[in-house]
């Protein structure tokens, strides 16, 4: 059994703040422990629960956060950025996808360091009409390729946006939002122990389910799929506009159409 993990940074237990999550502050290198934690507690619960190879890829920002040397030896790491699929690039072929360090959606209320994939540029992202955050829009791309997410781990506004996008997926809450840069966390020890056991939970559902009940499992978006981004300057979307298949629709927001069958291949993604 094939396990994909997508590592995100801001949904990790003690993350609540913008400088903990930015390259070159004072913060940067703490959260980055708690990151490698989460990470390798849900490598350990994969391969406890039968996993025959677990691939990690690293989502967050530059996606060069985690290290090798810290990363659990049994896994294998997806570093860098420009990726073709992105934040789920190395899933084909997984049996699931488990998406941890994950975050709500730009605007959820309640929520820690909620964003839509970069909050410099893009406020709010629609597909096929129904405003959707990174899960749905990572859970889309993994279920073109025929895997389900079996495992979501966040913060509480997190798990409420997981009830519509992946009802079925195991939830680990690791902190609650309090305010703006402020969360009641969980200990890194317990956050560990708590993906761990939801991790094996989550691959022992998938064990079971049916060819039916996996197909179930699939997030897909139905043809003909569009994406309608709410950009934060009138000047970004004037940019966008001219993406192929793109419309200006608002001051600052255009619509895409039908991206090509292949998302390798579309010219005009979220």
């Amino acid at each position: 059994m094939r396990i994909f993990i997508s590592a995100d940074m801001e949904g990790c237990t003690g993350v609540v703040c913008r400088a903990q999550v930015l390259r070159d502050s004072a913060e940067y290198r703490g959260a980055l422990r708690l990151l490698h934690s989460d990470v390798n507690a849900a490598v350990e619960g994969a391969f406890r629960a039968g996993a025959a190879e677990v691939v990690v890829n690293d989502a967050h920002d530059s996606m060069m956060n985690l290290s090798p040397a810290e990363l659990d030896p049994r896994a294998s790491l997806i570093s860098g950025a420009g990726k073709p699929l992105s934040m789920v690039e190395g899933i084909e072929g997984a049996a699931a996808a488990l998406f941890v360090g994950y975050h709500a959606r730009a605007g959820a209320p309640g929520a820690v360091l909620e964003h839509t994939y970069s909050s410099r540029c893009l406020y709010r992202l629609e597909i096929n009409g129904r405003e959707v955050g990174e899960t749905a829009m990572n859970a889309g791309l993994a279920g073109h390729f025929g895997v389900p997410v079996a495992l979501l781990t966040g913060d509480a506004a997190l798990m409420r946006e997981a009830t519509a996008d992946v009802p079925w997926a195991v939830t680990v809450a690791v902190k609650e939002g309090l305010g703006p840069g402020a969360a009641d966390c969980l200990g890194m020890a317990a956050a560990a122990a708590a993906i761990r056991e939801g991790t094996a939970r989550a691959l022992a559902g998938v064990r079971s389910w049916t060819a039916k009940e996996r197909e179930a499992r699939l997030v897909v978006f139905a043809p003909p799929v569009t994406f309608a981004l709410e950009l934060v300057t009138a000047g970004m979307a004037a940019l966008a506009e001219r993406c192929p298949g793109a419309r200006r629709t608002a001051a600052r927001r255009r619509k895409a159409g039908r991206p090509n069958r292949d998302p390798r291949r579309s010219r005009c993604g979220g």
